[in-house]
């Protein structure tokens, strides 16, 4: 997208949280989401410090909230996790990409697609910091969930193209 676009975005993505904020509250569930979006624009941006403060902002929301499972909560965590990676705090990134592990396996299992992008992610932090016989591991394994899903014919082969499970 042109900045043109990523600012009219920003902008009423910003309407949309004060509208929100005033209907809902500022601690509900659809609050956070729009602090997620509007994190996503900054990511996109360029703007990974206020990015990272809008993700941190949703996700505190969303944890305090009775939905503690689910595709925001995977987003946020992955999302943090990859400024993290980009700003080479690989600690911080590898706590966030496990985390989503944790939920993406509690809510669609060991074998589904999703899981395999985590190990993906845990992988290229672990081969970043040098770690190569772990992240060599976590490879494996989502190959070997890919693999399964590919012979059951279950889910759709994964294509990186098409995964936007942690936009």
């Amino acid at each position: 997208l042109k900045l043109k676009d990523l600012n009219a975005a920003l902008s009423e993505f910003r309407k949309a949280l004060s509208i929100r904020e005033n209907v809902l509250g500022k601690n509900h569930p659809e609050t956070g989401a729009s602090h997620e979006h509007i994190g996503a624009v900054l990511l996109e941006k360029g703007d990974d410090d206020v990015a990272l403060t809008s993700f941190r902002k949703a996700l505190n929301i969303v944890r305090e909230s009775a939905n503690q499972k689910g595709r925001l909560i995977d987003r946020l965590h992955n999302n943090i996790g990859e400024l993290h990676f980009k700003k080479g705090n690989y600690t911080g990134a590898l706590e966030c990409y496990r985390e989503a592990l944790k939920n993406v396996e509690a809510v669609k299992g060991k074998g589904h697609p999703d899981t395999a992008a985590c190990y993906d992610k845990i992988g290229s932090v672990l081969q970043a910091k040098g770690d190569l016989d772990e992240a060599l591991e976590e490879f494996q394994k989502a190959l070997e969930i890919r693999e399964s899903v590919s012979e059951n014919g279950d889910v759709a082969p994964f294509n990186r193209d098409d995964d936007d499970s942690y936009e």
